[in-house]
């Protein structure tokens, strides 16, 4: 299994968005490794509604930088968003009827969508962010956004421990470290 591997030319300087991108990724990574383990299939139901959940909570971050910075891609830029959320939800929608299955494909496409989105959309976003001195109020919304959650249930490492093999844990922990964008 191609693991996706995080690099840093891959960050775009905001760290609100960069976290946002690091945790999409990592649901991303633990959706293929159930759906190819051939996990429960309310393990692999979890883990997509909290792809939902997070996906939304990361575009209200970005879409709120975009308004309140006049980004003049915007529009375009919400569209993608408001596309791949459509695209996330189906499939958590079309899982929970039982009308079909996740496969490894579809993690796939996600993992390719959020590795064009964040190479393309968000490096553009974040240049945009930097060089127009908007920085000093990234600064502070994302202060704002690094407090501590108040949902209940566990956290996203909790939830990824519970889909990775145990033998391969301190090999996870590792691979966390390093930078990529590399696939094994």
């Amino acid at each position: 299994m191609d693991e996706l591997r995080w690099s840093d030319a891959l960050q775009v300087g905001v760290p609100s968005i960069d976290a946002g991108h690091h945790g999409l990724a990592a649901l991303i990574d633990a959706i293929e490794r159930a759906v190819s383990r051939g996990e429960d299939a309310s393990d692999v139901q979890e883990l997509l509604a909290r792809l939902v959940e997070d996906t939304r909570e990361h575009f209200d971050v970005e879409q709120n930088l975009m308004r309140t910075t006049g980004f003049p891609g915007r529009d375009a830029h919400e569209r993608e968003h408001e596309r791949l959320l459509g695209h996330v939800s189906m499939l958590l929608n079309n899982r929970a009827s039982g009308q079909s299955r996740m496969t490894v494909d579809d993690a796939r496409a996600l993992r390719d969508w959020l590795m064009h989105h964040v190479a393309e959309a968000d490096q553009a976003l974040g240049r945009y962010l930097l060089s127009t001195g908007a920085r000093s109020g990234i600064s502070r919304m994302d202060d704002q956004r690094q407090r501590p959650r108040t949902k209940t249930g566990p956290s996203v490492d909790e939830r990824l421990h519970t889909v990775r093999e145990p033998h391969h844990q301190a090999e996870s922990d590792e691979q966390e470290e390093r930078p990529g964008p590399t696939r094994e």
